[in-house]
């Protein structure tokens, strides 16, 4: 789950408490796997200590590589020794506190709950969590001074949390609305009611072409580039928003951000992984970036192979159709690939798969397509057969942009040979060589 969606889902002002049942079944278990190997090749990343500690129950506690065992206080205990700037590390650990308890930090300085909730706010002016937390510390009537010097009433700090999540619910209505008019008006309207949160910009950026624009509310044009620019300039240790600067950038391209750092797009890759180590899309997207046997490595230190990157997001995300698909086409008919769950897979139970999780992708088609078949058709995941010719019609019907199945599809049939796409365009086998042509010219300018 990306990080705006887990935003938009988890905040409300009167949300029961859920049981553990329920909180086990939102627990990633091979998210928790990827965070232990994250702390066992870098002990010192102070992010992962925190992230872990949020999968784990109150009460309980969990074995670390090193042998020590920590509950989830000491963990969050632990990502403050190592970073003392962590802002959902302080909010964490005020909610294992009663009211009115307080706790020394590893820097001997004992913090109050509320103390602690402030501080996430100080070093996080965008995290609602913490809004709300500490207005749950105060009487109606009630005020506290915030660290910057803001004094805020009880009624404040939920106004200031609703209107906080309210730009993150944005991206769930631009998810489940399919008119791209009403997308853009609600990303709009949020950057004009919040226009110093990021998410307010990524929500608007997330809707566009790679290299388009826009005109705001304001009048002002922006592109969607200029978009994410905006949201990393306003929350520099927002994940979600170097990932996504990453995405409009040209392969093997670098930007200057707003600040006068000039990053290329493998840095901000890099940048969004270290910010959140449990975000499944950067690395993705990362090895997408890298030659089959290249490797890069991680601002913690650790190498990863093109590979291991695949492997790596679909351990964070098991319904990731994307990165089943990368390590697919990367690993070789007839090899069998251990999973880092333990489970065995193949190229082909990977396409596979990633046409399970999302069939609306045109390219798994295609390679499923390729990949050598003994019976002449292939068995999907529910149920059904496919053969090889109606993988690239199913391609082509998906993206008929795309110039590969155009070619695949003509060397299948004779010379004299003709078929139907799934529109209903009958084409020969000069015809689909044609436009796969035409297409790999257009695409190459």
């Amino acid at each position: 789950m990306s990080i705006i969606q887990f935003a938009a889902t988890q905040y409300t002002n009167h949300q029961p408490a859920a049981t553990e049942e329920e909180i086990l079944f939102r627990v990633s278990k091979t998210a928790q796997d990827m965070l232990l190997s994250i702390i066992a090749e870098n002990p010192t990343c102070a992010s992962a200590y925190t992230a872990l500690g949020e999968t784990v129950l109150p009460g309980r506690s969990i074995k670390l590589p090193d042998d020590m065992t920590m509950t989830q206080q000491e963990l969050f205990l632990k990502a403050l020794e190592l970073d003392s700037h962590d802002a959902n590390a302080y909010n964490n650990l005020g909610t294992t506190l009663c009211p009115g308890s307080s706790i020394q930090l590893p820097s001997s300085i004992r913090m109050t709950q509320q103390d602690l909730f402030r501080m996430a706010i100080y070093f996080n002016p965008s995290n609602f969590l913490a809004y709300n937390n500490l207005g749950q510390t105060l009487s109606p009537g009630d005020d506290i001074q915030l660290f910057n010097g803001a004094v805020m009433t009880q009624e404040e700090l939920f106004l200031e949390a609703e209107t906080l999540c309210h730009v993150f619910e944005a991206a769930s209505t631009l998810l489940s609305d399919d008119s791209l008019v009403a997308q853009h008006m609600v990303a709009m309207q949020a950057i004009e009611r919040y226009p110093t949160h990021p998410y307010a910009y990524i929500n608007l950026g997330v809707t566009m072409p790679s290299g388009s624009s826009i005109q705001l509310l304001s009048g002002k044009i922006a592109t969607q580039q200029e978009l994410f620019l905006q949201a990393v300039h306003l929350d520099t240790a927002n994940p979600c928003a170097y990932h996504h600067l990453a995405l409009s950038l040209p392969r093997d391209s670098s930007i200057t951000l707003l600040n006068g750092a000039t990053l290329t797009q493998q840095q901000l890759f890099l940048a969004a992984i270290d910010l959140d180590p449990s975000y499944a899309d950067p690395y993705n997207y990362l090895g997408t970036t890298l030659s089959l046997n290249g490797s890069i490595q991680l601002l913690n230190g650790a190498m990863q192979s093109q590979q291991q990157l695949f492997l790596t997001a679909i351990n964070l995300d098991p319904s990731y159709a994307s990165a089943y698909f990368h390590l697919g086409i990367i690993t070789p008919h007839g090899q069998a690939l251990l999973l880092l769950n333990g489970s065995i897979t193949s190229r082909q139970k990977l396409l596979l798969t990633a046409i399970a999780l999302d069939p609306s992708l045109a390219d798994p088609y295609n390679e499923l397509g390729m990949t050598p078949c003994s019976e002449n058709a292939f068995q999907l995941l529910d149920g059904t057969t496919i053969t090889p010719a109606e993988c690239f019609l199913k391609a082509i019907d998906l993206d008929p942009e795309h110039a590969d199945p155009y070619l695949h599809l003509a060397d299948l049939l004779p010379p004299d040979g003709q078929v139907t796409l799934l529109n209903g365009t009958v084409m020969t086998q000069q015809e689909l060589r044609l436009k796969a042509s035409n297409l790999a010219q257009l695409h190459s300018v």
